[in-house]
């Protein structure tokens, strides 16, 4: 398969998470830089937004940018998965707030998550502490309202599709648009998690078509259950996720966006990594590019 047409060249970035996410931004984007990496999706917890609101976007874009580097997405960590109408404005209010700051600081994908995130001991619980109809009330309603902003400001809002989460495969996704109609409503595209819920990631690829806005590279071994007894990251092309079809399937629906390394195999950068995040960031962009060689031979 001839890869050329995706210019990785030019597309490849990786999650600052690890003790990246803790590091200055500076540094960062240095360190990804001096790797090869020409993007960086940055994330921004909803207290750090709450707090500095558009600065929190200005630290990371000046650095990035005067680096060489695109920034690709921001990724704006909230649950719209809330009992209260107060609740579903209040986050309305919030993601309306974000997605100005996005359009000041020039940022054209903000990206979040349904929820309810279930390594959050106060999260809700569906259908413990609500109903599924009344999650799906609750994140159709915030989005509905936020997304004539989006238009307005010409910002995408993609929702990634996340284990445990209410959206968490093809399925959920497909009824959120149902429910949500925009051309400002994307999808991240992460096969690990569709791959646990047995989806057929190349069909789903192909059904979601041009809602496909982001691609993030992550491998998955065994399936749904509690993380990680049930299911791992492990590193990239030792898992289960069939990348060449991947790639054809994403090759048939025209993307040519990027493609977000992530890292999340923690066993192996505890103990043989030894918890160093530039390692994990080196080995990642080296088993990618291999991996990318591999195919193209085929």
């Amino acid at each position: 398969m001839d890869l050329s047409c995706f210019k990785l060249d030019e597309k490849t970035g990786y999650v600052a998470n690890l003790e990246l996410g803790t590091a200055p931004p500076e540094e960062v984007v240095q360190l990804l830089a001096g790797l090869g990496y020409r993007a960086v999706p940055w994330s921004i917890p909803a207290d750090v937004f709450a707090e500095k609101g558009k600065r929190a976007f200005t630290d990371l874009v000046d650095p990035t940018r005067a680096n060489g580097l695109t920034i690709s997405e921001i990724n704006v960590e909230m649950d719209l998965v809330v009992c209260e109408t107060s609740g579903q404005q209040a986050n309305a209010d919030f993601l309306m707030r974000v997605l100005e700051a996005a359009a000041d600081t020039g940022i054209a994908s903000v990206k979040t998550y349904t929820g309810p995130v279930p390594w959050n001991p106060k999260a809700l619980s569906i259908p413990r502490d609500i109903s599924e109809g009344e999650a799906w009330h609750a994140v159709s309603h915030t989005l509905n309202r936020v997304l004539p902003l989006a238009e307005d400001l010409d910002v995408e809002v993609n929702i990634e599709a996340v284990f445990g989460h209410l959206c968490h495969d093809y399925y959920s996704l497909r009824q959120l648009i149902q429910l949500v109609d925009s051309p400002k409503l994307g999808v991240v595209m992460d096969p690990s998690h569709l791959f646990l819920y047995d989806n057929d990631i190349p069909w789903a690829i192909r059904q979601l078509g041009e809602k496909v806005r982001h691609v993030h590279v992550k491998d998955v071994v065994g399936r749904m259950g509690p993380f990680p007894q049930s299911f791992v990251f492990p590193l990239l092309g030792e898992g289960q996720i069939q990348w060449t079809p991947f790639l054809e399937a994403l090759d048939d629906i025209g993307y040519r966006g990027f493609f977000t390394l992530e890292f999340e195999s923690f066993a192996y950068y505890r103990r043989v990594l030894r918890s160093d995040p530039e390692l994990a960031a080196r080995v990642s962009y080296k088993h990618f590019r291999d991996l990318c060689r591999h195919i193209e031979a085929d």
